[in-house]
């Protein structure tokens, strides 16, 4: 428990839903409040203090939230109706004292059950196997399938066609969540057992936009735009960029 006079209260008891740009404001004044601790007290002390006074205080509105949920490692994930995601972190070891961490908010979350999250991390992980056959030997019906599905979203969101070497010469080159780009991922609602999947911070959403779409609830990374100063948008069909791979729900506390 906090010490006295080291709580965090909010002002207003509304149910009306948090806005990101009020969480946001709320967790900057928290960071602050470290950042400004009283003299002779240690950070990591009062960091833990204020992030679990934060987090009591959040659990204490959860009708302001869309969703909140907990994972297998205690990380504790607070949706937004607008879409972000306030992440806070349990950094400590099984069985130790909560070792907390304000995460950046994210912009998209998804929810992939666990035996298509291992499918789908082994592709962003383990894509070179594919690669490292003998010259001549073929992909396997279920690579080839792959394969042509992300050829045919990126020749839809570069707006021109490619040869079968053409494209491979692309999709070599991808690392990471980039090698799902095309490949439709099976999403599932909020529940114990399925796996988080986030991309792209809130903060940056003015300038950079994840372009995806969601087919019979798959979803299907296509891309990302970057918008320029002066208004233009570019479109990269090659890259979404920031992601977090989270761990199996063990808990839903709320959800609307």
């Amino acid at each position: 428990m906090a010490e006295p006079g080291m709580n965090f209260s909010f002002e207003s008891k509304e149910a009306a839903p948090f806005s990101y740009e009020e969480l946001k404001a709320i967790i900057d004044n928290i960071r602050e409040e470290i950042y400004n601790r009283p003299e002779g007290i240690g950070i990591d002390e009062f960091q833990q203090h204020k992030i679990a006074d934060l987090i009591e205080n959040l659990l204490s509105e959860k009708e302001k939230f869309s969703q909140i949920f907990k994972t297998e490692k205690g990380w504790i994930y607070f949706g937004l109706d607008s879409g972000e995601t306030l992440r806070i972190k349990n950094e400590a070891a099984s069985g130790q004292p909560a070792n907390y961490s304000i995460q950046p908010f994210t912009g998209n979350i998804f929810f992939v059950p666990k035996k298509e999250f291992e499918r789908i991390f082994k592709i962003a992980t383990d894509h070179w196997e594919i690669y490292r056959r003998p010259f001549g030997v073929s992909d396997t019906s279920e690579d080839r399938a792959c394969f042509d599905r992300r050829k045919k979203f990126y020749e839809e969101a570069a707006k021109k066609t490619f040869s079968d070497d053409e494209f491979r010469s692309i999709d070599i080159s991808r690392s990471g969540i980039n090698r799902l780009m095309g490949e439709p991922i099976v999403t599932a609602d909020l529940k114990e057992g399925v796996v988080p999947v986030e991309f792209g911070f809130a903060e940056d959403s003015q300038n950079t936009r994840m372009i995806y779409r969601l087919e019979n609830d798959n979803l299907i990374l296509l891309g990302r735009e970057d918008i320029m100063a002066d208004g233009e948008v570019i479109k990269d069909p090659d890259t979404i960029g920031i992601y977090h791979f989270g761990h199996p729900v063990s808990e839903v506390i709320f959800d609307k």
